[in-house]
């Protein structure tokens, strides 16, 4: 568990099961004590991230197997947290080595020559690409300091951080399921039933797993958009 001073401390050091009647409070308190100091803060993961002073995000994590369809399921959920009035980050983590540009692009030109980082602006966005060169990769606290406020933020990868989880499981896939041993998987989206006690959520069903996700988060729909849940 990531040790936060002055943060809530989880119940064995792990989320609760669904089924425990101390689930929801427990999620809810540690909402509510979220108040750390801002160079900690991203580290504790399903808490409100801050900065100077002000809640940020919540966290919260989409895990599986390579080809469950996590990629696709956020793309999903998006939408329609966007419908609700929500605003949504993404985080994910990848092994691959992340190529943006051509390699004669005068941006990839510029990181290629050494720049630290390398910012492209246009009418419609902009985008900030740092290259290591040989430094610690950040962590995910780090990343999170560099992201726009938001309600929330999913989170696709960084298997050891502490925040709730919901794990795809396809069919027919003949991999190993990961909620047996991460009890911070509070929850599975399938296309096929899944003996578990676990909150399960029909996968093409994402309206369902959005309503799941706010319920169990408190996410303060705006007024507008409530009766959009139902």
């Amino acid at each position: 568990m990531i040790e936060v001073p002055g943060a809530p401390i989880l119940i064995g050091g792990c989320w609760p099961r669904i089924g425990d009647n101390r689930f929801f409070c427990r999620v809810t308190d540690m909402l509510l004590r979220s108040i750390v100091s801002d160079r900690n803060a991203n580290e504790l993961a399903g808490q409100p991230q801050q900065r100077k002073g002000k809640i940020m995000s919540v966290l919260f994590g989409i895990v599986g197997r390579s080809g469950q369809g996590k990629t696709t399921l956020i793309e999903a959920l998006l939408p329609r947290f966007r419908a609700l009035g929500l605003k949504v980050n993404v985080v994910k983590h990848s092994h691959h080595v992340l190529e943006f540009e051509p390699p004669r692009k005068d941006s990839a030109r510029f990181r290629t020559a050494g720049a630290a980082e390398v910012l492209i602006a246009s009418p419609t966005g902009y985008a900030i690409v740092r290259e290591l060169h040989g430094e610690p990769e950040p962590t995910l606290a780090e990343l999170l300091g560099r992201l726009a406020p938001a309600d929330l933020t999913l989170v696709e990868g960084y298997s050891r951080a502490d925040m709730p989880r919901l794990e795809v499981v396809r069919s027919n896939s003949g991999l190993e399921v990961l909620y047996p041993g991460d009890s911070r998987i509070i929850a599975i989206a399938s296309n096929v039933p899944v003996d578990t006690t676990l909150r399960c959520l029909p996968l093409d069903d994402p309206a369902s797993i959005v309503a799941f996700i706010c319920d169990l988060l408190g996410l303060q729909i705006r007024a507008a958009h409530r009766g959009e849940l139902s």
